[in-house]
């Protein structure tokens, strides 16, 4: 009978400790959700520019072509096993990632060293291979 008593007693304690969890630590929890998300999307850019950098190497440029061309010539000569998730254009010589909101943007941008969410084209990304743009 005490076993069962001290049985109760535990899985109430691990209920309302599980209650107050996501009650009081609910924006920390969704604060790291969104880090998480952040961090996935730029180490996705990261090996998307790595692949450009490396066509860039071997083939004395940036590979030309539409945007579906350019992910084709990348996975098709082995320099992605795939594309990343999500929507990614190339442009030029950069990666652009175009299906986020302005904030998300915001952060990958601050990331990467420019403080506002210009057009891919600003003079903010001069020397840079990865933006990320609401348009």
């Amino acid at each position: 009978m005490f076993a069962l008593i001290v049985t109760i007693i535990s899985v109430f304690l691990v209920a309302a400790l599980a209650i107050a969890t996501l009650y009081y630590g609910g924006d920390f929890v969704s604060d790291g959700q969104a880090r998480a998300a952040m961090t996935k999307i730029l180490q996705e850019g990261n090996q998307v520019v790595g692949a450009l950098e490396l066509y860039k190497a071997d083939n004395g440029g940036f590979p030309s072509g539409t945007s579906d061309e350019i992910k084709t010539k990348l996975v098709a000569q082995n320099y992605l096993k795939q594309i990343p998730s999500g929507n990614w254009e190339f442009r030029n010589d950069f990666a652009v990632r175009t299906d986020l909101d302005e904030s998300a943007c915001l952060t990958i941008n601050k990331k990467v060293g420019v403080n506002l969410v210009p057009s891919c084209t600003d003079t903010a990304y001069a020397g840079r291979t990865l933006c990320c743009s609401t348009n």
